[in-house]
């Protein structure tokens, strides 16, 4: 019990207790400014990484019209082709109706073969 009445009668005094407030203040205020200065820092990573994403969007967005349009493009040019093979087709069709004996006669294979390619 000796040891702790030097320590109680420093407690008693009124310069103690503001000291200890005074130290708490700078420790709490201390943390408040570490804590800021991690946040901010955090942000301005996380606006760095948003901004980066959102130019990935951007390139996905375009690249997402230049396919559109290239499909758009393509079945129409399978429209188109689909229209002149049925044209073809039925040219073929009544030219072998106009000529029954001639369509009768076997196709040559070295003919055959080059109209297959």
């Amino acid at each position: 019990m000796p040891a702790i009445a030097p320590l109680l009668a420093l407690l008693g005094k009124r310069s103690t207790w503001i000291t200890l407030l005074v130290v708490f203040g700078v420790i709490v205020a201390g943390y408040g400014i570490m804590s800021y200065v991690a946040t901010k820092s955090e942000n301005m990573s996380l606006r760095t990484e948003l901004s980066q994403e959102q130019a990935k969007v951007k390139q996905y967005a375009a690249n997402i019209k230049a396919n559109e349009k290239a499909i758009a493009t393509r079945n129409e040019l399978v429209e188109a082709l689909a229209k002149v093979e049925t044209v073809e087709r039925v040219r073929t069709i009544k030219a072998l109706e106009a000529n029954p004996d001639w369509a009768k006669q076997p196709i040559p294979a070295d003919v055959l073969a080059s109209l297959r390619d």
